[in-house]
């Protein structure tokens, strides 16, 4: 089977409700105005509680 292939080194393998996937995950905080106020992209293998006090923004 081919394989999209062109974040193979950098994209990690997590699990998540629905099963196993290869990818990134992005923490979006937005204002009520859809403002972007922070962003933060980590490897899917990264524990969800690690970057949500790095993503908030006072």
């Amino acid at each position: 089977m081919l394989r999209h292939q062109v974040f193979k080194d950098t994209a990690k393998q997590g699990k998540g409700t629905m099963g196993w996937f290869h990818s990134f995950k992005l923490y979006l905080i937005i204002k009520d105005q859809s403002d972007i106020i922070s962003v933060k992209v980590t490897t899917a293998n990264v524990d969800d509680r690690k970057p949500a006090p790095e993503t908030i923004y006072y």
